[in-house]
């Protein structure tokens, strides 16, 4: 199953339980589309905000830094 797959049926689930409780989510996923669209020398806005986030973590270390998303790890990131 797609990740987006997973996605929408989790904020379909939520809001089934808590009704307009995944508004703040929805409109997130809309303004993820919008950085996905702008570019940039031919480079999506997301993808540069999501570089240069990337680029600036200075995790310490700990066990929690292993739960940050990685996409390029692979299924084992999450």
């Amino acid at each position: 199953m797609a990740e987006s797959d997973l996605r929408t049926k989790f904020l379909q689930a939520a809001e089934r339980l808590w009704p307009g409780s995944t508004r703040i989510a929805k409109l997130m996923l809309q303004h993820d589309a919008w950085l996905k669209k702008k570019q940039s020398n031919g480079r999506s806005w997301y993808d540069i905000i999501t570089d240069t986030l990337d680029e600036n973590w200075k995790g310490d270390g700990s066990d929690a830094d292993k739960y940050v998303y990685d996409a390029d790890a692979g299924d084992d990131a999450a």
